[in-house]
């Protein structure tokens, strides 16, 4: 294996990074102060409250400390490998504990509502435990080329590009009209307006931009003054494509506006793991 740092486990750290933010910020908005009111109104109540709340920091702590594990196996030299028998378990143990997290809130969540998918938060995990489970056997495996993912991933970002150039020219599929384009892609309250002519070109710029970054960071095309930029802002551009995607499972919690619109439904089951696809390919396309 190469010596650069390990895309997917710097990818894992992120995630594990925002992870705990999210449990931190969120969780304590959403789920933890709703609670604190009713549960501190009687003595034994607080003391169990208190129990709950040194609970919810612990979470916080452990994620944070994986985000820590993940950032420092990422950029291990020599590169993490099964003859160093002092890490080489560490990421098999951290993808096992990630995936028990994803089963615990897939079982609770059909236990509690009958559905497998109500808690979202199961996502987070799954995605903690995939990055890693790559970051530590996909390099060994070699069981697919940085160019070949660099190509499907800069073809799909071209594929994107040209279509955010023809909704710029007023085009309106695969809608009707502009007006159900814009409730279909925008993801804003019902009856939004759709982006100015000048914001959609700039989101095709940037697509096209990134396209050209990836073939240039992975070498499938040559430049070589502008590979060191290029590999940087290819890890930028896998991160953002990460938090994009898996914030994408929890936008309507936070935006209850779009919640009925078709952009809800299709962000569930196409934006966001189109997302998290480009983000591996992005993550395979620079790993070398």
């Amino acid at each position: 294996m190469s010596s650069s740092p390990n895309v997917f486990f710097g990818l894992a750290a992120l995630l594990a990074l925002a992870t705990a933010a999210l449990h931190a910020w969120a969780g304590e908005r959403e789920i933890m102060k709703p609670l604190r009111g009713g549960a501190e109104s009687t003595p034994a109540g607080r003391e169990r409250f208190a129990v709950l709340d040194a609970v919810w920091h612990i979470i916080t702590i452990h994620l944070v400390l994986s985000a820590v594990a993940l950032g420092a196996l990422a950029f291990t030299t020599p590169p993490l490998d099964h003859h160093n028998l002092t890490l080489a378990p560490l990421p098999d143990l951290l993808t096992a504990h990630f995936v028990l997290h994803a089963i615990a809130f897939l079982v609770i969540t059909r236990r509690r509502f009958g559905q497998w998918l109500r808690l979202p938060q199961w996502t987070l995990f799954a995605g903690l435990a995939l990055l890693t489970v790559i970051g530590a056997h996909v390099g060994a495996a070699g069981w697919w080329s940085a160019r070949s993912a660099a190509l499907l991933c800069a073809f799909c970002l071209l594929l994107l590009s040209a279509l955010h150039v023809y909704w710029a020219a007023g085009g309106a599929w695969p809608a009707v009209d502009r007006a159900t384009l814009a409730d279909t892609v925008v993801g804003g309250p019902a009856g939004s307006k759709f982006p100015s002519t000048l914001a959609t070109a700039l989101v095709a710029v940037g697509l096209a931009g990134a396209a050209v970054t990836i073939t240039i960071a992975s070498g499938l095309v040559s430049w070589a003054p502008a590979v060191t930029a290029a590999r940087a802002a290819a890890w930028l551009l896998a991160a953002l494509l990460l938090l994009r995607g898996v914030g994408g499972f929890f936008e309507a919690r936070f935006r209850p506006a779009i919640v009925g619109t078709p952009y809800c439904r299709l962000n569930l089951t196409i934006y966001s793991p189109l997302c998290l696809t480009l983000a591996l390919l992005v993550g395979i396309a620079t790993r070398g």
